[in-house]
């Protein structure tokens, strides 16, 4: 099995094959490559990767009777922050935010 089918295998998402790749490549791996388990902290990355391009997409969309929805932002949120805390890795989205206290 390679790189690749792993990581479609583990999001089951409609999207293009070069969105799986440049995940892939983004974190280092060959997408033709035999997966081997030494690599799953890379492919977690790439899943992290896609989830971040997934937050791109329409929530839902609806015409007369028929309608696909995906993936909600916060159920995507959820999972990206499981993904990073499985290897004790900080949240880059929430290491800027600001904490207010009040003077009063």
């Amino acid at each position: 099995m390679t790189n690749l089918e792993v990581l479609k295998g583990s999001i089951l998402v409609s999207l293009p094959d070069s969105n799986f790749i440049a995940s892939l490549a983004k974190v280092g791996l060959n997408p033709t490559d035999e997966y081997e388990t030494k690599n799953a902290k890379l492919l977690d990355m790439a899943q992290i990767e896609l989830i971040g391009s997934m937050f791109t997409m329409a929530q839902s969309v609806r015409e007369l009777d028929y309608q696909i929805t995906n993936a909600s932002f916060d159920s995507l949120k959820a999972l990206r922050l499981i993904l990073l805390g499985k290897w004790g890795l900080p949240d880059p989205l929430l290491l800027n935010k600001v904490k207010g206290v009040s003077v009063w």
